[in-house]
Formats: C-alpha cells, sequence, structure tokens
C-alpha cells in the first residue's frame, strides 16, 4: 500500500505530465521530424542503432529490425501530444541525399512501418532523414 506521501507525490507527477501535454498540444503541429546519427568515436561510419531511435524533437521514435534481406523500420509516436498529431497521418520519409523519397501513413494507434533493402546505400541515407506530414485533408 502507497503512504500518503507517495500517493500525493504520483498524483502531483501525473498532473504536471499532463499539463505539459496539453501545453504541448497548443504548440503548432510540426511539419516534419528530423532524424540524425552520428558515429561514434570509435567508428568511421554511422551504425543504424539497436534501440529506438527519437528525432530531435523526441516527439517520434524509430526502431530498426531485420527481417530477411530488408531493414523494417517502425515508427511510434511518442506521448499523448504526438499521437493527437501523427495518429491517422500519412507521411514520407525523404533522406537529405534525395535517394529516399518513400510515402507511408501511420495508424491509429501512431504506429508507421517502412520495409527497405538492406543496402549500404539505403543504410547511409537513413544517417539523416526527415518524415514530412503530409497535409491534412481539407
Amino acid at each position: 500500500m502507497k503512504s500518503p506521501f507517495s500517493y500525493t507525490l504520483s498524483v502531483l507527477l501525473a498532473s504536471l505530465t499532463a499539463d505539459a501535454e496539453c501545453r504541448e498540444l497548443k504548440q503548432p503541429v510540426p511539419s516534419h521530424f528530423d532524424f540524425q546519427l552520428m558515429a561514434a568515436a570509435t567508428s568511421a561510419s554511422p551504425a543504424l542503432p539497436e534501440a529506438a531511435w527519437l528525432d530531435l524533437s523526441r516527439l517520434l521514435s524509430i526502431t530498426v529490425s531485420h527481417e530477411q534481406n530488408d531493414l523494417v523500420l517502425t515508427l511510434q509516436a511518442q506521448g499523448f501530444a504526438a499521437l493527437q498529431r501523427i495518429a491517422g497521418r500519412q507521411a514520407r520519409l525523404d533522406s537529405a541525399d534525395g535517394l529516399l523519397q518513400i510515402p507511408f501513413g501511420f495508424d491509429a494507434t501512431g504506429t508507421g512501418r517502412l520495409q527497405l533493402a538492406d543496402q549500404p546505400e539505403v543504410r547511409d541515407a537513413l544517417r539523416h532523414h526527415r518524415i514530412v506530414l503530409t497535409q491534412l485533408p481539407a
């Protein structure tokens, strides 16, 4: 059983988190999410992360997995504010080098999935890319 102090602290933290997310909802919806991968000091070139990879605004994550000869990118909205902005939207992955321009969609849970060929040029293109949300229907 929680002590009154622990319970009060839990309620206070939950309230502050909800308040922060409500403030985020009032911010303009970003039209894109940037991902940039840095090389480790011990490596000449960047390797795709083994854990979730967050965009620079920390509203969207990508998890990279392998399926046969493909890279599977699973994108997920992070938090309620991001979910409200991303769920059900169409988007596009654009690499900075122009190699990748792949349309996809987010489902109602804020999840998107892309399957790409596991090739060196694709891995290199993923080092710096952007997820662009397409315009909402009028």
